[in-house]
């Protein structure tokens, strides 16, 4: 109503003035101070925002943003590097000859050196040079008769190997000096007794058994089944070392673990490839150093599945049970009851834990 007025400006035909002259309505007074507040709210800079509490460290150490814990970034930058790392090295490695390639799976898989990696390179040159038949055969047989024990009359028989004497001047032929030849005897018998790396000479005697030709290894597989119940080119492998063969006790470590299961797995390579020894080896290991493939699940594979181990073994405990066992009525338990029943015998302990390393994928021999 008329007569209520307010401090400040207020309007005249001239706009406004100061002081005021005359009174607003009240109506027109509280348009002007709603007006006002507005230009103010939209003049104030804008609140910050409010800090969110520290989210609490993880077991790592503090986390960023994503909620990724120091260790997290640390091990996912590393995956990434050894990984570009890998792919840096596989480019690089199929690059290389296969000589050169043939030369350093010896030294980085079986421990060799050097000097006598390339002497075990110019002997299988030597032996595609002088020797005119199965070139892949000689080559193996030639390496597992450097073991003393390879040249058995046993391993004659089953393998093809040579007597000493024989040896020596199988080397010779194919292109060594004496020298080289003493070199690579002594290294190889070195190498046969450590357990860190897979066994080259039993690897070769191992494989050189199941490349032998049918008419070849006829009587030692007939005398394998006479005797052993199974066929030479088992007995000579990881079944001879898991089981025991000829009466002997099981006796198995990781070098021979390694060396059963690759020996097996080059040898049918080459039997159903085109490759040579050379190339097989080199593929297979480079395969094995990338985790293309697995040595024992390859090695299961290749024998034919779990199935058939199992009856292996079932169908060896006849020939070695401990008196006292009731042999007849163990054939008809499952084979958990069996590994039960026979799995604490010294005579067993080995065919199943091999059976479970097998199973496992296990790449090496855990005590």
């Amino acid at each position: 109503s008329e007569g209520e007025t307010m401090e400040g400006y207020v309007p005249t035909s001239a706009g406004w003035n100061d002081p005021p002259t005359q009174g607003v309505t009240t109506g027109v007074a509280k348009v002007v101070v709603e007006a006002a507040k507005k230009v103010v709210e939209t003049t104030k800079p804008p609140k910050p925002p409010v800090p969110e509490p520290p989210k609490r460290p993880g077991p790592g150490g503090p986390v960023d943003g994503d909620g990724n814990t120091i260790n997290d970034i640390r091990s996912d930058y590393l995956t990434k590097q050894a990984e570009e790392e890998r792919k840096k090295e596989q480019a690089q490695c199929l690059t290389r000859s296969d000589d050169n390639r043939f030369v350093g799976t010896f030294v980085e898989i079986y421990g060799l050196s050097n000097e006598i990696a390339k002497i075990l390179l110019k002997l299988y040159n030597g032996i595609k040079k002088e020797y005119p038949f199965d070139q892949d055969m000689e080559f193996l047989k030639v390496i597992a008769s450097i073991t003393e024990n390879y040249r058995s009359t046993a391993f004659k028989i089953t393998s093809g190997t040579y007597s000493y004497d024989i040896l020596r001047n199988m080397l010779k032929v194919y292109g060594l000096t004496r020298n080289e030849s003493d070199a690579l005897i002594e290294a190889l018998s070195l190498q046969h007794k450590r357990d860190d790396t897979p066994d080259l000479t039993h690897m070769a005697v191992h494989a050189a058994t199941i490349l032998r030709s049918f008419i070849e290894s006829m009587p030692a597989s007939i005398g394998s089944w006479l005797f052993n119940g199974e066929g030479v080119n088992q007995t000579s492998g990881a079944f001879g070392d898991f089981m025991g063969v000829n009466g002997a006790l099981p006796s198995i470590n990781n070098a021979d673990y390694q060396a059963d299961l690759d020996g097996y797995n080059i040898a049918f390579r080459v039997k159903n490839t085109s490759k040579s020894i050379q190339e097989v080896m080199i593929d297979y290991y480079y395969e094995l150093k990338y985790q293309i493939t697995n040595r024992a699940t390859e090695w299961l594979r290749n024998f034919g599945g779990l199935k058939k181990l199992e009856n292996l073994i079932r169908n060896h405990l006849p020939m070695y049970a401990p008196k006292g066992k009731d042999i007849v009525a163990s054939m008809n338990l499952s084979f958990a009851e069996l590994e039960k029943s026979f799995g604490d015998d010294e005579k067993y302990s080995s065919a199943f834990k091999f059976y479970h390393h097998i199973k496992g994928g296990l790449q090496k021999w855990q005590e």
